[in-house]
């Protein structure tokens, strides 16, 4: 009577210690859920953030490329002026010494 007295209060132990350890399982597998949709969410922005960075360097690059294009067309104009001005001086020379 005595030892089926002490065995159910050991099973009420065991049980409510079941039923606690039930509890912090069922609030830990909560934290996990949140803490995975927590990193999702910052691994989707950053995947944005990335395809955003990639697109920004691709604008860049053109421009960069425009850019190196109007700085040869504008050193070729340069280049062709140059030619002028030294044939146009050949031939201001040629008829200075024409008309001496």
């Amino acid at each position: 009577s005595q030892l089926q007295a002490q065995i159910q209060v050991e099973q009420r132990k065991s049980f409510d210690l079941a039923r606690q350890l039930q509890a912090q399982i069922q609030v830990g597998q909560r934290r996990n859920a949140d803490l995975k949709r927590q990193f999702q969410e910052e691994a989707d922005k950053t995947a944005q953030q990335a395809e955003k960075c990639a697109e920004r360097e691709k604008e860049l690059q053109a421009a960069i490329e425009d850019k190196t294009k109007l700085i040869a067309d504008m050193q070729a104009d340069i280049v062709g002026t140059n030619k002028r001005c030294v044939d146009l001086e050949a031939e201001a020379k040629q008829r200075a010494e024409t008309l001496a």
